[in-house]
């Protein structure tokens, strides 16, 4: 059997992409990149802090979500929240 290149772009930068080879690229980000994938691994990423403490009456996640109410409170743009 025949050993096929992996789907990557093979370009250092993208002056030297052609148009296929950034083709490649976007479908292995598609595969890896979804809204659904990217908000699975943000909420990980918060769930991770559950339970670990710096020292303070509350876990880092509880921090953040405190931190995140008190400026969606204050107006701040969701982004920030």
């Amino acid at each position: 059997a025949e050993v096929q290149d992996p789907p990557v772009g093979r370009y250092r930068s993208l002056k030297e992409a052609t148009k296929e080879e950034f083709a490649k690229s976007v479908v292995c980000f598609n595969k890896v990149a979804t809204p659904d994938l990217m908000a699975e691994r943000a909420l990980n990423l918060f769930r991770q802090l559950k339970g670990v403490n710096i020292g303070n009456l509350v876990d880092q996640a509880e921090h953040g979500l405190q931190t995140a109410t008190r400026a969606h409170r204050d107006g701040a743009d969701e982004e920030i929240v």
